[in-house]
């Protein structure tokens, strides 16, 4: 299921996952997309976020495994905790860095 209609099922979890699936949302979008998994947590819930980030950018990558270019949208570690903190309590951030460019943004959040 697409998480920008997620509040559809008409549930509520205690917890959501997203690893590395949010990074191809475009960051106009992404707003929307994070609201849309608050509707959907109990009070107190939790929501991990794992995405590929270290600098503001998105678009078009195109890469050598994949044969076609595949969207991505990076953040800086200060602009995703901008953007998240709008929706959610940032419990513990960590980033894991691979190359000196990219690095792996790590977010375990709380429902406000």
């Amino acid at each position: 299921m697409d998480f920008s209609n997620v509040s559809a099922l008409n549930k509520k979890f205690d917890a959501i996952w997203a690893m590395n699936s949010l990074l191809h949302i475009e960051k106009s979008k992404l707003g929307f997309v994070l609201e849309e998994i608050n509707k959907v947590l109990h009070p107190a819930g939790l929501f991990y976020m794992g995405v590929y980030g270290g600098e503001d950018w998105e678009g078009l990558k195109k890469e050598t495994e994949y044969p076609t270019p595949r969207f991505f949208s990076f953040f800086s570690d200060e602009k995703i905790k901008e953007v998240v903190s709008v929706y959610f309590d940032i419990v513990q951030f960590e980033t894991l860095d691979f190359d000196g460019q990219y690095c792996h943004q790590s977010i375990v959040m709380r429902k406000k």
